[in-house]
């Protein structure tokens, strides 16, 4: 069993903007940018074996030197130009993106997305590795378990327990790298979030996705910090990186 150290950071990737710069835009869909109401997110910081990870980015996209990141599993009320939707994704941090808080940037390594709007408008103009799914909350005698599925096949579970009494005000920003398959630019997209911060424990990180799944791919070495967050994110215009 993983045990972490606690650590209050978080990250939401909630790349769900449009712009008619990156184009093939839908007219149908609401521009950013964008307010995200209602998130209750799972995020577990942890580090990565590095062979896998290497083989997942394109060249040029650097991962960071302790093979960082993460598991985001989360749900939302919505926000303008979208309902309510859950996700579940995997992440790796990467050098030279860092936010003005000292965070650092992200690439998406598998993902799924409980709103077909929203996985469509991922898919299509931020080309990330995302398909339809579902994320679920589920009471445990000790807290919670974050559980992300697809096809009615459950992919990754974290348990958690949630240290009620440390939560407190916080936020701050992240930004997202990720490449069009057409185009072959690379986007980045910044997000910034502001709520409440709750240290979590977490006592167990499983991934039961089948051989040959993306969720496969990538195994955890360590648990490194873990926190449940309440609240918005905006989400901002993304531009193209040279």
């Amino acid at each position: 069993m993983l045990r972490p150290r606690i650590c209050i950071r978080i990250g939401l990737c909630l790349s769900i903007a449009v712009n008619s710069v990156l184009a093939n835009a839908d007219n149908k869909l609401t521009p950013p940018p964008y307010v995200v109401t209602g998130l209750e997110t799972i995020t577990t910081g942890v580090t990565w074996e590095e062979a896998a990870i290497r083989t997942a980015l394109p060249p040029g996209v650097v991962p960071a030197k302790e093979m960082t990141g993460g598991i985001n599993i989360y749900k939302a009320a919505g926000g303008n130009g979208f309902g309510a939707y859950t996700a579940a994704y995997l992440w790796v941090d990467l050098e030279g993106l860092d936010s003005s808080d000292g965070t650092k940037g992200r690439w998406m390594l598998a993902g799924i997305y409980g709103s077909q709007e929203v996985m469509a408008v991922v898919q299509e103009f931020y080309g990330l590795p995302v398909r339809n799914g579902n994320a679920r909350y589920e009471a445990t005698a000790k807290g919670l378990r974050a559980v992300g599925a697809s096809a009615g096949h459950d992919l990754i579970s974290v348990e958690a327990e949630i240290d009620m009494d440390k939560c407190k005000p916080g936020g701050g920003s992240v930004s997202y790298l990720s490449q069009m398959p057409r185009t072959k630019h690379f986007i980045l997209l910044s997000d910034a979030f502001w709520g409440e911060l709750c240290p979590a424990q977490v006592d167990s990180v499983r991934i039961m996705a089948p051989d040959g799944d993306p969720f496969a791919q990538f195994k955890p070495k360590s648990i490194n910090w873990a926190v449940q967050f309440k609240g918005s994110v905006a989400v901002m215009p993304p531009t193209i990186r040279p």
